[in-house]
């Protein structure tokens, strides 16, 4: 009598072939694993750093004196000195259309962005970058260099990139 665990063993049981009982021990297996700790898995390590991140630029932005979020001075990094298309902005940022819409209302309500009906399609709309908004990116722009360096404080360049890559990546494989 085969006493082994139904995973070690070669042939299938009970009827089951091996990828069947391949998919059965993967199944046990997942079911009887130890218990996971949080505070080990990438995504509470991904939403600490964010959270502490964007909460540290929204300070260091009101200690300026700028009323400004973190997700509108990321919208300014990315937006091109020619203007672009608003589908084009949303895959950009990686967000839903609707929420870049709100971001944009309200970025465009204090003079950062212009959005205008494309030339050619007469449907799309192309969003620039205004003068006012080019301005704020500028004064914006040193504030986040200072938080970051104090949170990059004491991790090699070669570790920041490779994080970089690894996130980029992370969030590609997330895209639908």
């Amino acid at each position: 009598m085969d006493l082994s665990p139904p995973c070690s063993r070669s042939v299938g049981v009970g009827g089951l072939s091996k990828e069947q009982l391949g998919n059965q021990c993967l199944a046990d297996q997942m079911t009887k694993r130890p218990q996971i700790n949080a505070e080990k898995t990438i995504g509470v390590a991904l939403h600490q750093a964010s959270y502490l991140f964007k909460t540290a630029m929204r300070s260091a932005f009101q200690a300026e004196g700028h009323d400004a979020t973190p997700e509108e001075f990321v919208t300014l990094m990315l937006l091109p000195e020619t203007g672009i298309d608003h589908g084009d902005l949303v895959l950009k940022l990686k967000k839903e259309k609707t929420n870049v819409t709100r971001l944009l209302a309200r970025m465009e309500s204090k003079g950062w962005i212009k959005r205008a009906v494309h030339a050619q399609s007469g449907r799309q709309l192309t969003i620039s970058i205004t003068p006012l908004g080019a301005k704020t990116r500028q004064h914006l722009l040193p504030i986040v260099q200072k938080v970051a360096t104090r949170a990059l404080d004491g991790i090699k360049d070669t570790d920041v990139e490779t994080t970089r890559r690894t996130l980029t990546r992370f969030a590609d494989n997330l895209m639908i």
